[in-house]
C-alpha cells in the first residue's frame, strides 16, 4: 500500500513515541512473567517477608506439586471413577427419555463400509437409500431388521462427488452431488446403477473444500433445492455460492435466495416452506434454523456478487454493517431473513 509523503512526515513523531512505549511495554511484561514464575516456584504464603526462598530439598525434587499421600491418590481415583459412572448414568437416563418420545431404532452397519452419510430417502418396499459424503450411494434392503446378516447393505453407484443430497422420484435416484444434480437408475434389477444423467449443474466450483451443496427431498411440485455454501466460507468464488437454487421438474435452474454462509441441511415443514441449517461464522453470529424465502437476504454478502447473472430477483441487497444488530440491520434491510 502506498502511503502520501504528508502521511509519512507527519506520522514520523509518532513511530518513535510508539517504539519508546513498545519497548517499555516488553520490559513490563518481562517483569510480570519473572514475577509469576517466582510466585509458582515459591508461594507467598512459605515465606516470612523478607526471608529468603530456600532451595529445593532432594525429598521434594523440586517440585511445584505438593506431593500426594497414597491415601489421596486413591481418593482421587475414586472421584474419576464416580465421574465416569454418574456420566453413563445421565447418557443412559437422557436415551430412555427420548424412547419416550421417539422409537429409536438401531441399523446395523457392516463392518467393511465407512458410512458418513449425507443423505437419506425412503424407497418403496421399506428400503432406506443413503449417499455418503464418500461419493457412495447404498440401497439398505430391510434397514430394521435385528437378526444376523440383515439389514442388506447394497452399493449401487460409487466415485461420485461427495453426495449431500438424495431423493427418489418415479423409479430414480436423485443425489446431490457438489457440481451438480445428477439422476440414476438401476434398469436390469442387479443392485447396480445402469444410467447416469445431470438434471441441472448451472453453478460452479472452484476446488476448495469448503464449497459443499446440500440437497432437498422434493417438493409438492415436484421441485428440489440446492443450498450452496460460500468459497472458504468468506468469499463466492464460483457462480452462485451462498445462494439456494430451485431445480424445476424439467432440469431448470432458478436462484431463490442469497445470503447463505455454510449450510449443513435443508428441508421443508408440513405446509412446503423450506428451510436450512446454517453454520456460525462471519456475518452469521450463531448456528441458526433459516426460513428460505424466495427473493431472501440471509446475511452473508460475499455472494451479492451473482445478482447480476439473477436479474428476476431485483438489484443487490445493501450490506449489513460491521458490529451492528441483525435486529437493526434487517429494520434497515427488508430482504435480510432474521
Amino acid at each position: 500500500m502506498r502511503i502520501p509523503e504528508t502521511a509519512r512526515r507527519s506520522s514520523a513523531p509518532s513511530i518513535h513515541y510508539t517504539v519508546r512505549s513498545s519497548i517499555a511495554l516488553r520490559l513490563l511484561c518481562w517483569s510480570c512473567l519473572l514475577l509469576t514464575l517466582l510466585a509458582l516456584r515459591w508461594p507467598p504464603d512459605s515465606l516470612a517477608f523478607g526471608q529468603k526462598p530456600s532451595a529445593p530439598t532432594k525429598k521434594s525434587g523440586g517440585s511445584l506439586r505438593p506431593k500426594q499421600t497414597e491415601e489421596e491418590k486413591a481418593a482421587r481415583r475414586a472421584e474419576k471413577v464416580k465421574a465416569v459412572e454418574l456420566g453413563k448414568t445421565n447418557t443412559e437416563k437422557h436415551a430412555k427419555n427420548e424412547e419416550e418420545f421417539y422409537t429409536l431404532t438401531p441399523v446395523s452397519i457392516p463392518q467393511d463400509i465407512t458410512l458418513e452419510v449425507g443423505g437419506m430417502t425412503w424407497l418403496p418396499k421399506g428400503e432406506l437409500g443413503i449417499s455418503t459424503r464418500r461419493g457412495e450411494i447404498y440401497v439398505v434392503e430391510d434397514p430394521a431388521a435385528v437378526e444376523p446378516n440383515s439389514p442388506k447393505f447394497h452399493r449401487v453407484a460409487s466415485g461420485l462427488h461427495e453426495v449431500l443430497g438424495l431423493a427418489n422420484r418415479d423409479g430414480w435416484l436423485y443425489a446431490t452431488q457438489r457440481g451438480e444434480v445428477t439422476r440414476l437408475k438401476d434398469e436390469n434389477d442387479d443392485r447396480r446403477a445402469d444410467i447416469f444423467e445431470v438434471v441441472a449443474d448451472n453453478w460452479e466450483i472452484t476446488g476448495d473444500y469448503h464449497e459443499y451443496a446440500v440437497g432437498s427431498n422434493f417438493d409438492r411440485e415436484g421441485n428440489l433445492y440446492v443450498a450452496l455454501c460460500l468459497t472458504g466460507s468468506f468469499g463466492s468464488s464460483a457462480k452462485y455460492r451462498g445462494w439456494c437454487l430451485k431445480i424445476t421438474p424439467d432440469g431448470k435452474t432458478i436462484p431463490i435466495c442469497s445470503g447463505i454462509r455454510s449450510p449443513g441441511g435443508i428441508g421443508m415443514n408440513a405446509k412446503g416452506d423450506m428451510f436450512y441449517t446454517d453454520n456460525q461464522g462471519p456475518w452469521n453470529g450463531t448456528c441458526s434454523l433459516k426460513y428460505l424465502k424466495p427473493g431472501g437476504f440471509q446475511g452473508h454478502p460475499a455472494g451479492n456478487v451473482w445478482y447480476k447473472d439473477a436479474p428476476q430477483m431485483g438489484p443487490a441487497p445493501a450490506p449489513p454493517k460491521d458490529g451492528s444488530r441483525i435486529a437493526t440491520e434487517a429494520a434497515r434491510i427488508p430482504e435480510l431473513v432474521p
